[in-house]
């Protein structure tokens, strides 16, 4: 069962990240307004290969987290700490930064989540366990993952944006649909029931 609390962390998450894509930069909260963050000014790429080698690393390494995050309030923990790593930071300091900038709310999960997610509905619909392997492979917190799966649509929903109006002609194209349906991580037993809606309305 997943909490209020998680609940309202997903919707809000959805929210802000369907106002960053229609170009709103300010996101009206229930608690305030969430301001997306800006890169530090007067920070520019030169010097970064060495940034960790000088003094004051951890405050280098923030200020390249947040340039990196930009105006994409959807980037995952695992992608901002991987840059980091990327250019010259310990595991230890990287780990430090992320965890900083997401009490900061700079980085949030929920909503790299919610940016992955919309990409993939409608006709680009996938299956729960396969939006869960995405969100993973996109750096989101398997935690995180598992509850954000959780909220989106049952495979039996989100498979019909996917099916044809009747049943195709013949065991090759079925087969064809069937190949298609699978790739995008739908069980065998979900399709087959897709199958014989169709087949009835045929």
């Amino acid at each position: 069962m997943i909490s209020d609390d998680k609940k309202n962390k997903i919707a809000q998450a959805k929210k802000i990240i369907t106002a960053i894509e229609n170009s709103s930069k300010t996101v009206k909260a229930e608690d305030g307004k969430m301001e997306i963050p800006q890169p530090a000014a007067g920070v520019c790429e030169a010097g970064y290969n060495n940034a960790f080698e000088k003094t004051g690393e951890y405050t280098k390494a923030r200020i390249f987290a947040v340039k990196f995050i930009g105006l994409d309030p959807g980037k995952s923990s695992g992608k901002v700490h991987a840059k980091l790593r990327e250019f010259g930071c310990s595991p230890s300091l990287a780990r430090k930064v992320v965890e900083d900038l997401e009490e900061a709310d700079y980085i949030d999960d929920y909503r790299a989540c919610a940016k992955i997610a919309r990409r993939h509905q409608g006709s680009k619909s996938k299956s729960k366990q396969y939006m869960k392997k995405l969100f993973i492979e996109h750096g989101v917190k398997e935690t995180i993952a598992d509850l954000y799966m959780d909220c989106l649509p049952d495979d039996g929903e989100s498979i019909q944006h996917l099916l044809p109006q009747s049943l195709p002609e013949g065991r090759k194209e079925i087969n064809k649909l069937m190949r298609r349906l699978q790739a995008r991580g739908y069980a065998f037993n979900t399709i087959q029931s897709c199958l014989r809606m169709l087949e009835r309305k045929s």
